[in-house]
């Protein structure tokens, strides 16, 4: 992504307001067939935020939207591997699970979301 100065500027402004308190991430998904796309998006609300909610969909949503899908403990149990080899301050994570990509941003409060391309438009009707 390619920030114009106007656009640099409001961004870092708007970082340095978001860091006088603490920013509460959230990071949404299936995270059927756990991969290196769901490390990034991972990776980067850790990066940004002080606390961190992952919101792992229902076997519910994942048959309905996915095919072959992994049951939700494994999916969970990979999400929570990953951490583990990050070694990651668990006092700052919060793993919650929905039935659809919309309630997630209603189960928690949070100061910015991590989407992917794929997900991106969830975000802005969200927003």
């Amino acid at each position: 992504m390619t920030f114009k100065f106007g656009q640099t500027h409001q961004l870092f402004i708007l970082l340095m307001i978001l860091h006088v308190y603490m920013i509460n991430v959230i990071v949404a998904g299936t995270f059927n067939k756990f991969h290196i796309g769901h490390e990034s998006l991972i990776s980067k609300a850790l990066e940004i935020g002080d606390k961190v909610t992952i919101c792992i969909m229902s076997d519910k949503y994942a048959k309905d939207n996915k095919n072959r899908v992994v049951p939700y403990e494994y999916r969970q149990k990979q999400v929570m591997n990953f951490l583990l080899n990050k070694h990651v301050d668990f006092s700052k994570i919060n793993i919650i699970t929905s039935d659809n990509s919309y309630s997630c941003s209603f189960l928690t409060n949070f100061d910015a979301m991590v989407v992917s391309e794929e997900t991106q438009n969830n975000a802005y009707d969200i927003n």
